[in-house]
């Protein structure tokens, strides 16, 4: 006898988290079978695009994903609809499939509960509802949408990491997939030689483990998060496909928005800490006093590949630098160098913030600006590193985090006419590769084979992105959804490293001496911590029933069970059921021209 499980994704526009695997009621893993090809079957026929074009981009989408997978995967032609029994990619005339008119597409598919290996699957699009288009710098483009439903098709959840194909809501440049997605679709399918951070998320002063702790690594060379995990029951994680030759800090976050999530972390809390407040987001460190607010860099190569590094704990605060703190309201002097007994290193991590108050509903700022005084007149950095075209490098993040900030920074020096501002806030707001917004600021500051020049100022000035909200870009910029992470927090995280400009680019000459890897055992926060464990529904076994595809989908809305005998449980335990994961994206306005 067999039993199946039956999955329904629907990915909404209103508004599209790690990336997440999908897991069945009893927690296992839900992939398709190394030994079975994935035959798929589209039909083209929708009143928005032509036959080729919806051929083109659905075969763009599936390139994304098929040369990271290990089962062949086939394409076919049909136009004859959906058929029981196959695997099918199709659009919807008809309003009354979708619950809700906001849906943009739905995946849906039937899962072995014994063996938790997917049987069939399909892909609904709403064209009843929603005009798709061939434009690819659309966020209407058909590409972003398939490209995300065909990583559910393969096992992948939602993921909270805003740049992956598998984020939630629907964004710009989701028919490319990310780094995170590629670590995720690894993970299920094929095996890799690239790196590994793996640990364990706990608080409280019994180390009490963290179960649906979001655990990203940010890269220090790329300035973007690359991959994420979500700790398990016991707390464990692991980060995995981590470029080599790469410095990595890890931010570890609640989840949110569980009901985008497979049900197996629906029970997850975050509620850890003093009057059962939410632990917030927050960067790995060491417990020595000198590291507070400083976040540790973890250094991934060939001869270091899989590091684990211990106990993680989560925050219930911000920590930032006691210097720095004490020189709020001034210039700080930033430590850019870090030494051992034969080198000395250049480069600095730490985190920043900005006092705010609502003042009539409108945020306000207390404090106008931090300045960092960057001062290297103490050394001969050519004759160090001779030959090179050396920069220090100084990015400042917030975006990644959903810290709800925008930084201006300027930039200044005795030979300076006038300052260098960045961003211009009389320009549109910079957009990255995908056509997003994009707020983060990095910039390459010169330095000179006289090292008395070497003194710059940097101010940074935070803008309250509420600001944008005329002109309907603040959506594009964290998601719609942004609200849905609780982080009110105005805070940065800025990063230096000294490097080299070879024609147009620039590579990585030095960075800061971390020292070794101490993990929180001897600083653990959440001092209310409690165990919480993955939510695990028993199923037991029985026939599939053969129905009609359009059986199939009626009748479902968020949470709904379907049984596939039509009766409800009796004194046995639930042998199957249709499993609904809604995310709501808020209003999107479209607009090809947005300026702020």
């Amino acid at each position: 006898m067999k039993s199946a499980l039956i999955l329904l994704f629907s990915f909404f526009q209103f508004s599209g988290y790690a990336y997440v695997i999908n897991r069945s009621e009893s927690g296992t893993i839900i992939k398709w079978s190394s030994s079975k090809n994935i035959n798929l079957f589209l039909s083209t026929s929708t009143p928005d695009l032509s036959s080729i074009e919806v051929n083109s981009i659905v075969t763009d989408s599936l390139g994304e994903w098929s040369s990271r997978v290990s089962n062949p995967i086939n394409i076919s032609v049909s136009n004859d609809g959906e058929v029981s029994g196959r695997n099918d990619i199709y659009f919807q005339s008809d309003n009354e499939f979708f619950s809700d008119p906001s849906i943009v597409a739905v995946t849906q598919y039937i899962v072995n509960s014994t063996t938790s290996f997917i049987q069939e699957a399909d892909i609904v699009l709403n064209d009843s509802a929603h005009t798709f288009s061939s434009n690819s710098a659309s966020t209407k483009f058909l590409g972003n949408v398939i490209t995300h439903e065909l990583g559910h098709l393969l096992g992948m959840g939602h993921s909270q990491v805003i740049s992956s194909s598998m984020f939630y809501e629907l964004r710009k440049g989701q028919a490319t997939i990310s780094a995170d997605d590629d670590s995720g679709i690894r993970y299920l399918y094929g095996s890799s030689t690239l790196g590994t951070i793996s640990g364990v998320v706990a608080g409280g002063s019994n180390a009490t483990s963290v179960f649906g702790a979001h655990v990203s690594a940010f890269s220090l060379r790329e300035g973007k998060i690359i991959s994420a995990a979500v700790s398990d029951s016991d707390g464990t994680f692991t980060i995995s496909n981590l470029p080599l030759d790469d410095t990595y800090f890890i931010y570890t976050e609640p989840l949110n928005n569980l009901s985008s999530l497979p049900n197996y972390y629906s029970v997850s809390k975050k509620d850890f800490c003093d009057s059962n407040k939410d632990y917030k987001g927050s960067f790995f460190q060491r417990c020595f006093g000198s590291d507070r607010g400083n976040p540790y860099g973890i250094k991934v190569n060939s001869s270091n590949k899989n590091i684990n590094i211990g106990t993680v704990s989560i925050r219930c605060g911000l920590d930032v630098p006691g210097d720095y703190n004490r020189a709020k309201g001034s210039s700080y002097d930033i430590s850019l160098v870090s030494e051992d007994v034969n080198n000395y290193y250049i480069g600095s991590s730490s985190v920043g913030f900005f006092n705010s108050r609502l003042d009539g509903g409108v945020i306000k700022f207390d404090d106008t600006e931090d300045e960092y005084n960057f001062d290297l007149s103490l050394y001969d950095l050519y004759s160090s590193f001779p030959g090179k075209n050396l920069f220090l490098e100084v990015q400042v993040h917030s975006q990644p985090f959903f810290s709800p900030l925008r930084v201006v920074t300027t930039l200044d020096h005795d030979d300076y006419i006038t300052p260098s501002v960045y961003p211009n806030l009389g320009g549109p707001v910079p957009v990255d590769s995908d056509g997003n917004y994009d707020l983060d600021v990095k910039l390459n500051i010169p330095l000179f084979a006289d090292s008395s020049k070497n003194i710059y100022s940097l101010k940074i000035a935070p803008k309250n992105i509420d600001q944008l909200y005329s002109s309907g870009v603040v959506s594009d910029i964290f998601s719609a959804g942004r609200y849905n992470y609780n982080e009110e927090r105005h805070f940065y995280f800025i990063t230096t490293r000294l490097v080299e400009k070879v024609g147009s680019e620039f590579f990585g000459v030095s960075e800061k001496n971390y020292g070794e890897i101490t993990d929180n055992k001897s600083c653990l926060d959440g001092s209310s911590t409690y165990k919480v464990t993955g939510n695990i529904i028993g199923t037991a076994t029985e026939t599939l029933r053969k129905s009609t595809k359009k059986d199939d989908s009626l009748g479902l809305a968020c949470g709904s069970i379907s049984y596939m005998d039509g009766n409800p449980p009796g004194n046995g335990p639930v042998a199957s059921l249709f499993f609904v994961i809604m995310f709501t994206i808020f209003a999107i306005k479209f607009n090809s021209s947005k300026f702020v």
